[in-house]
């Protein structure tokens, strides 16, 4: 599994700061939610892409929303056609703490980007900050009185 602070580690090592949108592009699995978490505390925002997105789309996103660095996995990364670095994620192979209070993200800080359809022919990337994301959850939690017990299940897309 992968270790979140290795991977803000070597974020940081590759110049990685606050409010750098990072693309994220893996199979729906724990190296996902620890990629997200890991970009998080380094203070950048990710980009979601889907693996399963045809490659004109991805390298439009890509360009467009000025992502210079992909994390994923490597069967993915090796078909990207556009000019950017690759993080293969599985060289992460320590499972960490997600939870320690060495977070560099704020709250008016970029979560994600999420591309739309676009009406105009072309996606059109939606901005969303770290504050939304805590509303969110605060809001969830109390509607729900979720314990510590329960469990959720996953039933939308990561991004």
């Amino acid at each position: 599994m992968v270790n979140e602070d290795n991977l803000i580690e070597s974020l940081r090592e590759k110049g990685v700061t606050n409010d750098v949108l990072i693309g994220l592009m893996c199979d729906r699995s724990i190296d996902h939610i620890v990629g997200i978490l890991g970009i998080f505390k380094s203070g950048a925002g990710y980009l979601a892409i889907d693996p399963k997105t045809p490659y004109e789309r991805i390298d439009y996103m890509v360009k467009d929303s000025g992502v210079n660095l992909i994390i994923g996995h490597s069967k993915y990364l090796e078909s990207i056609n556009v000019n950017t670095r690759f993080l293969d994620i599985s060289n992460f192979n320590e499972w960490g703490s997600i939870f320690d209070d060495q977070s560099h993200c704020k709250q008016e800080s970029v979560a994600y980007v999420l591309y739309t359809s676009g009406t105009t022919g072309f996606p059109k990337g939606v901005v969303t900050e770290q504050r939304n994301i805590s509303a969110y959850c605060n809001s969830f939690l109390q509607e729900f009185k979720f314990q510590p017990k329960d469990h959720l299940e996953l039933g939308k897309k990561l991004g």
